[in-house]
């Protein structure tokens, strides 16, 4: 039996991302309505004008220059701990894992 999957994922261009935000700034338009007449979902709107806010320094957090630097060390990182795990032993790896995973629980907790 075959998994039902759920809705495909769209990509936007940042310059479209762009537009719907500006859209939803000057339209006179609630955000709700922009993403009917656009078929988008609200979530991903919101959370471009989030980012838009971000870029433009009137809220906190990584800008998409930061969060595209970030995911690259992040990659490098995974990249040197796969080719130094390579030779591990399964047994070892799997308690390796399960101390990660425990560190992760006791950090979000």
């Amino acid at each position: 039996m075959e998994a039902r999957r759920g809705r495909t994922r769209r990509a936007f261009t940042a310059e479209f991302k762009g537009q719907v935000v500006e859209l939803c700034r000057t339209s006179g338009k609630s955000v709700g309505q922009v993403c009917r007449d656009l078929e988008l979902t609200e979530t991903a709107v919101r959370r471009w004008l989030a980012q838009a806010e971000i870029e433009s320094g009137q809220r906190e957090g990584l800008r998409t220059d930061e969060r595209a630097e970030l995911a690259q060390g992040l990659r490098e990182r995974i990249d040197k701990t796969a080719a130094k795990l390579k030779d591990v032993p399964e047994a070892e790896l799997d308690e390796l894992i399960d101390e990660a995973v425990d560190h992760v629980r006791h950090h979000r907790s």
